[in-house]
């Protein structure tokens, strides 16, 4: 126990001297413009080229077990926000009483 302050002030000291730069360190010169300002009207919404289908990803694969498998998904998704929305009517329901 008499020896802990000793290890944690070496430790301390360390740890400070690891982070410390060579005599020799010279800061990197770099170019840095005065302000940042955006070309004015060379700005537009992204309309991509391609005719990919944006609406449901999963049929890109067109493979037919991801497509019910996402069915399935949705059909739990309803079931689970029914029994949250109930949680939360009964527990307004207990809160007001």
């Amino acid at each position: 126990m008499k020896h802990i302050p000793h290890i944690t002030t070496l430790s301390a000291l360390a740890f400070l001297a690891a982070c410390t730069v060579g005599p020799d360190y010279q800061r990197p010169s770099v170019e840095v413009p005065a302000s940042y300002k955006e070309k004015s009207g060379e700005w537009r919404q992204a309309t991509p080229q391609d005719e990919i289908d944006r609406g449901a990803w999963w049929s890109i694969y067109k493979d037919p077990i991801l497509n019910d498998l996402e069915q399935q998904v949705e059909v739990s998704n309803q079931n689970l926000k029914a029994a949250e929305a109930a949680y939360r009517e009964a527990n307004a329901t207990v809160e007001e009483t």
